[in-house]
């Protein structure tokens, strides 16, 4: 296991313990199957799978890398704080060490909301974007009462996640499940344009 040296300001410090406290049960590995309602739908988007380039923000572990890989997005890689994985490089979201737009796809998949600043994390992934190209975020939605635990999500609701993107120019094309309370775990699909 490898971890990133160098964190910028915005990571929170609770980040890499959270996540690696995970690798004690079985939630680091395929989180419930969650990021099926990102994948999935990217797949349905992208006509060229097998020669887009997909970078997966804070994958954990290499499921999320995989199951892109089964949906045949072949040149998928992971970012994240630590790694144990050659498909996993480390890095900070804030602060992506990969070219501008090098990305058919960028996909948050949980991440946005543990950011000290999710706009600086927005605007890196729509950096490293393609024109034309998509980001995906997921999130988890939270009852208001959870709300003031400080490492919990500051972007809760599917018009606070349109917000942030509207401020850096993408469209939303994609939606899973707005009824908040039919379902927790949210996802929305933006392209960027040409």
């Amino acid at each position: 296991m490898k971890l990133l040296n160098s964190l910028s300001p915005e990571v929170k410090q609770e980040v890499i313990e959270y996540n690696l406290a995970a690798f004690h049960h079985d939630a680091a590995f395929g989180c419930g199957n969650r990021m099926a309602i990102i994948l999935y739908p990217l797949a349905a988007l992208i006509q060229e799978k097998s020669s887009a380039n997909v970078l997966i923000v804070g994958p954990r572990t290499e499921d999320d890398i995989h199951l892109a890989k089964a949906l045949g997005f072949v040149h998928s890689k992971g970012v994240d704080l630590f790694s144990y994985s050659p498909y996993i490089d480390l890095g900070d979201c804030h602060a992506l060490a990969y070219a501008d737009a090098e990305f058919d796809a960028v996909v948050m998949g949980w991440v946005v909301a543990y950011s000290g600043n999710p706009q600086l994390a927005l605007d890196e992934a729509k950096r490293v974007l393609k024109p034309n190209g998509y980001l995906a975020i997921g999130w988890e939605w939270l009852p208001k009462s959870q709300l003031n635990d400080p490492s919990k999500n500051r972007i809760n609701t599917v018009n606070e996640v349109d917000e942030y993107l509207k401020m850096v120019n993408l469209k939303p094309v994609f939606l899973n499940d707005p009824d908040i309370s039919g379902n927790h775990n949210k996802s929305m699909i933006f392209k960027k344009g040409a």
